[in-house]
């Protein structure tokens, strides 16, 4: 099963050390900045596209990147056709 995660902080760096211990090995990450993952080992495909790590099509996109960028990454997995998983809040406001 294809799984992206979007955003590889603290939170991210968790679900994919997660993930790993649950024999997930193609996961493929999302993300704008190019520093070492502090928490986990290995090798990643990584994109700072999210339109080409979603073309993909991975089953699952896990979303934790900073909160104002939830919303916009939400609507574009489920575009996609992906299922989501989201860090909590979803959104800044309610006006999306």
């Amino acid at each position: 099963m294809k799984i992206l995660v979007c955003g590889v902080g603290a939170i991210g760096e968790r679900h994919l050390g997660n993930l790993l211990s649950l024999g997930y090995n193609e996961i493929s990450l999302f993300r704008t900045s190019n520093n070492p993952l502090r928490t986990v080992e290995g090798e990643f495909k990584t994109h700072s596209d999210l339109a080409i790590a979603l073309a993909d099509q991975p089953a699952v996109v896990f979303v934790c990147n900073p909160t104002s960028l939830h919303v916009d990454t939400i609507v574009q997995a489920l575009d996609a056709g992906s299922h989501v998983f989201t860090e909590k809040p979803i959104a800044t406001s309610s006006d999306h």
